[in-house]
């Protein structure tokens, strides 16, 4: 071992050997003082890699399971706050369309965010005065009918007693 230790250790630095199937750790240094002979010898210290490398495999097994662990919390969580402010947004898509088919008393409930509650707000006035003017609307239909039915029926009845003006007239 001490023949060939400059195969797989440096002089004063530390890495990795394999001896026969283990792996060891470990370096080489010098046992002579400075100024002695070069030839006095070195010394190896070697410490067996297995330990290391399990404790190593065990620590990216713990960041591996750690960082799934942040990552699921992570991804649950954005969904459930993705949800919670997507859905004054999907209550106002449906009130829309409650709106839409001619449904004015709907209103949205003003709950949630302050923007959530300030959209609510401004909807429910926004379908007030729609629904207030589509009375108005209809109100104004109506009354028009009604006017046109008594011009009919005026002109109805002049119309017939223009044919017997006429036909007095013709007789004369």
């Amino acid at each position: 071992l001490a023949s060939d230790h400059s195969a797989f250790l440096p002089s004063g630095g530390v890495s990795l050997a394999t001896l026969g199937d283990q792996r060891y750790v470990g370096a080489a240094y010098p046992l002579h003082a400075s100024g002695a002979r070069a030839d006095s010898g070195q010394l190896i210290l070697l410490e067996d890699w297995a330990h290391t490398e399990a404790f190593i495999a065990h620590i990216r097994t713990r960041l591996l399971q750690t960082g799934a662990g942040v990552f699921a919390l992570a991804l649950a969580l954005s969904l459930f706050l993705s949800r919670r402010l997507s859905r004054p947004l999907r209550e106002l898509a449906e009130a829309a369309g409650e709106v839409a088919k001619g449904r004015w008393e709907h209103r949205l409930n003003a709950s949630g965010t302050a923007e959530a509650v300030a959209m609510a707000d401004a909807f429910n006035g926004m379908t007030l005065s729609l629904s207030h003017w589509h009375a108005e609307a209809l109100q104004r239909t109506n009354e028009l009918k009604a006017a046109y039915e008594r011009l009919d029926r005026k002109s109805t009845r002049l119309n017939s007693s223009h044919g017997y003006i006429s036909y007095a007239v013709f007789c004369l």
